[in-house]
């Protein structure tokens, strides 16, 4: 037996069934005398994921002015303000800029009510001018079925300059 559940809203579902089983071989169901009757209880339950990635409503990241070679690191919180655990995984769209950023951690599980900081690390060995840029993408997953739930992207902000020195005779 085989039941599928659907629902739109969050709630408990609780039924039970009756089902009537027999040999089909001997006369099946038509006969009280060699029915057998079961009585099934069906609980399921429809819950809504529900992360949290910025507490205001501006998802960037802005690394400011930074010297070519330099390391900078900016930090966000992913927090789980839903029921059951959740599942994380940032990528990185494009390979120009995967080679800017490193995201630690990359991927993991937040138990309910817990939270997880994110630490995403630039540095370049070229200048780089990025404004408002959306490769980094945050997919949320429910953990048990892989099922991608929800996915945003992280603006990200950044120039990356030498360093100019104007060398004058004296």
């Amino acid at each position: 037996i085989k039941v599928y559940f659907t629902a739109i809203t969050e709630n408990v579902f609780k039924q039970t069934i009756q089902v009537l089983y027999s040999d089909f071989e001997n006369e099946g169901l038509e006969f009280e005398a060699r029915v057998k009757k079961e009585k099934l209880d069906i609980v399921a339950e429809a819950y809504q994921i529900k992360a949290v990635a910025f507490d205001d409503s501006l998802a960037s990241l802005d690394f400011g002015n930074v010297r070519v070679g330099e390391e900078s690191t900016q930090s966000f919180s992913l927090k789980n303000n839903g029921k059951y655990d959740i599942e994380y995984s940032f990528a990185i769209r494009r390979p120009g800029t995967a080679q800017l950023f490193t995201i630690e951690p990359e991927s993991g599980s937040i138990p309910p009510a817990g939270n997880v900081d994110i630490a995403v690390k630039f540095c370049s060995v070229n200048e780089v001018s990025l404004r408002d840029n959306k490769d980094l993408k945050c997919t949320i997953k429910e953990p048990h079925t892989g099922e991608a739930f929800e996915s945003f992207n992280v603006s990200t902000s950044v120039r990356s300059h030498w360093s100019i020195f104007r060398l004058q005779p004296g």
